[in-house]
């Protein structure tokens, strides 16, 4: 420690509460008691520019069991130190890799990689003495953001080849629903049908927007997403639940549309002479639940209603 010009160590002491302060900053990550406690026990020995080596060493004396072990603060101290050069870098790592979203179960070498990353650019771990090197974490990174960015291309291509039909499927839904809810406010058919179907279709994503981007064209060395879409990598679409949704409205459907066949037949055989039974035979079909779906509408529930009064 004498040998070290005190002047040469405090200005680094000072250089590396600088890159802190940026570094909190820029993250509100503090720096844990390991490091912290080493940086401010070389302040209480450097604090004073006009100390004597003697006075220097009675300090370190008062605050080290052993005078060898200020090696080791001032070991922490230059690797912070030498963070100064990279903090644009660091910054924009940590950036790119939080707005990475990835799913464990499904890409999980990647997710591990993620995390793994995001763990070693953490200050505390940056900053270990015998940690990683910058170098090293930099050929990984350029390793995952390669991987990464082949993944999101495929992901990317087969969502938005596959989110018209979602979207169509789900437009059809919502009609099924609302005619399933016409046809439950007849009186006449008793059981309610579908209960809890409008609400699990609501709750289904309705999924990005469709992207003109060519998936394959993507640059994913900057941005972890697409610009455009804003799609990310564990962003699916809820086929299988939509797909359930969609026969137990099929099936909630013909039981209603079954019951209400079976009470306009009823009608039309006990009062063929109704006037209205011609207009409704014209109208549909009674057991063709097809075309009782496809002309139901609230006119149409009030003529049913009229007609079985």
């Amino acid at each position: 420690m004498l040998a070290h010009d005190l002047e040469s160590l405090s200005q680094e002491l000072s250089e590396s509460h600088s890159i802190l302060a940026q570094l909190y900053q820029a993250t509100g990550e503090p720096l844990s008691a390991e490091f912290a406690d080493p940086l401010a026990r070389l302040a209480a020995i450097l604090g004073d520019a006009s100390a004597e080596f003697p006075d220097v060493y009675g300090k370190i004396r008062g605050l080290y069991t052993d005078p060898r072990l200020v090696q080791d603060d001032v070991s922490a101290m230059h690797r912070l130190a030498e963070m100064g050069g990279v903090i644009p870098e660091v910054l924009e790592l940590r950036s790119y890799l939080d707005k990475v979203a990835i799913s464990h179960s499904g890409t999980p070498d990647l997710w591990v990689d993620h995390e793994g990353l995001q763990t070693a650019l953490s200050l505390n771990n940056l900053i270990q003495p015998g940690g990683r090197t910058w170098e090293s974490l930099t050929r990984d990174i350029a390793r995952f953001k390669a991987g990464y960015g082949a993944a999101y291309r495929s992901h990317h291509t087969q969502l938005h080849h596959a989110l018209p039909a979602y979207h169509r499927g789900l437009e059809g839904a919502r009609r099924k629903t609302e005619v399933l809810s016409l046809v439950n406010s007849i009186l006449e058919l008793t059981n309610v049908e579908g209960l809890g179907l409008v609400e699990s279709l609501a709750a289904l994503e309705g999924g990005p927007d469709p992207c003109p981007v060519d998936g394959e064209g993507l640059r994913m060395e900057e941005n972890p997403i697409c610009d455009t879409c804003e799609m990310t990598l564990d962003q699916t679409l809820p086929l299988d639940g939509l797909s359930r949704i969609d026969l137990a409205l099929d099936s909630a459907l013909a039981i209603k549309c079954k019951g209400l066949s079976d009470l306009l037949v009823s009608k039309i055989i006990t009062d063929a002479d109704d006037p209205h039974m011609d207009d409704f035979i014209k109208i549909v079909q009674t057991s063709d639940l097809t075309s009782l779906c496809n002309t139901m509408n609230q006119d149409m529930v009030d003529f049913i209603r009229q007609l079985l009064a």
